[in-house]
């Protein structure tokens, strides 16, 4: 979790990783391109999030981080 001063909350999900979808639009609008877009994309994506609780967000807050405690695990 991502919290600024106001309150406001960013959940954090999981990582984006790259999909076939942009790589069909990329191949429409550059042929040739849209084949190479997912190896190139790959570890290059971002993250996605969701709002836990709205409010005000300006350039330059501090945003506090929340990382609850796991225990190990391994599959």
């Amino acid at each position: 979790r991502l919290q600024a001063p106001s309150g406001a909350t960013v959940t954090v999900d999981v990582e984006n990783g790259p999909c076939l979808w942009p790589a069909k639009e990329i191949e429409t609008e550059a042929p040739g391109f849209g084949k190479v877009f997912k190896p190139a994309a790959t570890d290059r994506r971002g993250i996605t999030a969701w709002v836990e609780r709205p409010g005000r967000l300006a350039i330059g807050d501090a945003m506090a981080l929340f990382v609850p405690h796991q225990r190990a695990w391994a599959p």
